[in-house]
């Protein structure tokens, strides 16, 4: 088990910030490391996603899955990241590729390359109206320079446009991951390892500092409640209009008079009046 740094804590509890396990990194076995069935995608932040320059495949045979090693410990043969959609742009012949550069809630950077072969995720990308906030599933990628730098970034297959509030949820959710695999929660012993020979301490805390800042600003900026204390769209499709307009009342900016639909879309998701 790792350890931790400085003198800085969560200062959420787990209730508040729901997780999903990461469940091939929760025991010492081997087995998924030559399996042939869909790896977990990694939530990770961009600090470690970015930070990663080692993909290795430590399975038996040529088919065996790829993984790249982060300095917390984790073996990401998928990943999944959050951030903002700053900008688009065509980086391939005859439009091939498009880049989509994204920065997370504390200031840190990755790109997404979509190309022919990601079909659905280009379309997405290339739809995008930026800033939006985002969610990316897909493979991480890493392409060495001709100074022996190592760049890395995702091969999309889902790119999603998230609300505000599922942005926070999500990113809080990638913080919350990426400390337990630092802590030893969540681990796996042989990429622990290999993470401890291939990565040095400051790099290590470099990515912890940014989980707990990641954590402050959801705090800070998203004033985040639990799920029971928000507006669920299938509450108010289960209301009469007339009580969809009695609502809508409550809340500024939000048309009392629009069809049911639109009234709906308005307060999905919204605090749920006191």
């Amino acid at each position: 088990m790792r350890g931790m740094w400085g003198e800085r804590r969560l200062h959420r509890p787990n209730s508040v910030f729901p997780t999903m396990s990461d469940s091939n990194n929760t025991s010492d076995s081997n087995d998924f490391m030559n399996s042939d069935s869909r790896q977990v995608a990694k939530r990770m932040l961009p600090t470690e996603f970015t930070a990663s320059d080692h993909i290795i495949q430590p399975g038996d045979s040529d088919r065996a899955p790829k993984f790249l090693v982060s300095p917390a410990g984790s073996g990401a043969n998928r990943v999944m990241l959050t951030g903002v959609a700053t900008d688009t742009e065509d980086v391939g012949d005859d439009q091939a590729y498009l880049r989509m550069r994204c920065t997370d809630l504390a200031g840190n950077q990755f790109n997404v390359y979509a190309g022919q072969y990601q079909k659905d995720a280009r379309s997405v990308v290339q739809q995008l109206e930026a800033p939006e906030f985002v969610q990316v599933i897909g493979k991480p990628n890493t392409l060495e320079n001709d100074d022996g730098g190592v760049f890395t970034s995702v091969r999309p297959e889902t790119v999603k446009i998230l609300s505000e509030s599922e942005y926070f949820r999500l990113s809080a959710e990638c913080a919350q991951h990426t400390v337990k695999r630092l802590t030893g929660e969540y681990g796996h012993e042989f990429f622990d390892e290999q993470a401890a020979d291939l990565y040095d301490s400051d790099l290590t805390e470099d990515v912890y500092e940014a989980a707990l800042d990641t954590l402050e600003e959801v705090a800070e900026k998203a004033d985040y409640k639990s799920a029971e204390n928000r507006l669920s769209r299938e509450e108010l499709e289960d209301m009469e209009y007339d009580e969809l307009r009695t609502l809508a009342k409550k809340f500024e900016n939000v048309n009392g008079s629009a069809t049911a639909d639109a009234i709906i879309d308005a307060l999905s998701d919204k605090p749920a009046p006191a």
